[in-house]
């Protein structure tokens, strides 16, 4: 979006109407009428050049101040100037996005902004979408964890998150990847205008939903992930995330792996969603493999022991035997004589 002023010093040939109709898409021209405003500025402008090519301080007192009064004769001109120019913004002829738009009322300030806020919700048609506006990473962490309680249904920015969510139904159906780039650019343009921090909001709401799959490196990222905010709006991240329309299983499925689980873990209460699942999952085979490298431990142990039983027992039978023969020996030594 721009805001341009065309002033009495513009071509006349740029202030034709259909010119200006087509030179305003997408921005806010302010075209003001002749008065006095320019010559006050051109005065003080042509004071405050000559004051800055002369060595004041190096010039006899009468020149000095001859230069002061100059000086404050421009600080004249400038506040002239200025309540001309707002007399003239009062008066001038506003086009905004391809409009003659006609403000009625208000002074310069009030005018310029009435125009603006008509092209922001002209050209950024969607950015009232966006009903709630996420302040930090902390807002975006507490909606992934779920501390955040919100109802279903009622979810804040649950609009654009569906927004969101028709674009990756498009891509998935055109078979085309998608990155958090791709997601950012599109949001922050037009007709949206929403900024990164919000839309990296909006694609937590969706994960958390369980709609969409966030990839980094190839590998599928958990909410619980503390790195995921900055996938989902840091410059030097969002290009190598990958996000998708989630693949939802069946609900025959589902049911299949819960009845699956509770029967091998010979447990009654599992989740009954996909995220559930997959946490439960890795969570109890987590502790069974912690149970059999406890029991294998142990086996180690158990064995370790009884070999050493083993040796000392076999030690000192060879010991017995030793003696025994040389017993012998001296038994036979004496048989012999």
């Amino acid at each position: 979006m721009k805001l341009r002023f065309l002033t009495v010093a513009t071509d006349t040939a740029e202030k034709n109407e259909l010119d200006l109709l087509r030179e305003s898409k997408n921005a806010t021209i302010v075209v003001l009428p002749d008065s006095p405003y320019y010559e006050s500025l051109e005065s003080a402008m042509k004071i405050r050049k000559y004051v800055k090519q002369r060595n004041v301080t190096q010039l006899p007192k009468s020149m000095q101040d001859i230069i002061r009064d100059q000086q404050d004769e421009a600080s004249r001109y400038e506040v002239s100037a200025m309540e001309e120019l707002k007399a003239a913004i009062s008066k001038a002829s506003f086009y905004v996005d391809g409009e003659h738009l006609e403000i009625k009322g208000g002074d310069a300030k009030s005018r310029i902004d009435q125009a603006l806020e008509y092209l922001v919700t002209h050209v950024y048609s969607d950015l009232d979408l966006i009903e709630r506006n996420t302040e930090s990473d902390t807002d975006i962490i507490a909606i992934l964890t779920g501390e955040e309680s919100m109802l279903p249904g009622a979810e804040p920015n649950r609009n654009a998150a569906a927004k969101v969510e028709e674009f990756l139904i498009m891509q998935d159906r055109k078979n085309l990847p998608t990155s958090m780039f791709d997601v950012q650019s599109r949001y922050q343009g037009i007709p949206y205008g929403w900024r990164e921090i919000d839309i990296a909001a909006v694609v937590a709401l969706l994960i958390i939903q369980q709609k969409v799959t966030i990839k980094y490196g190839g590998a599928t990222i958990q909410p619980t992930d503390p790195k995921l905010p900055d996938m989902l709006r840091k410059r030097s991240e969002i290009g190598k995330t990958s996000i998708s329309k989630r693949k939802t299983p069946s609900l025959v499925k589902m049911k299949q792996v819960r009845e699956l689980l509770r029967e091998y873990f010979d447990v009654m209460d599992v989740p009954d969603d996909e995220d559930g699942l997959v946490a439960f999952i890795v969570k109890k085979f987590e502790e069974q493999k912690e149970h059999y490298e406890a029991l294998n431990e142990m086996t180690d142990s158990h064995a370790k022991r009884k070999t050493c039983n083993s040796l000392v027992t076999g030690q000192k039978n060879v010991g017995y035997l030793g003696d025994s023969d040389a017993r012998g020996d001296g038994m036979s030594f004496v048989q012999t004589q």
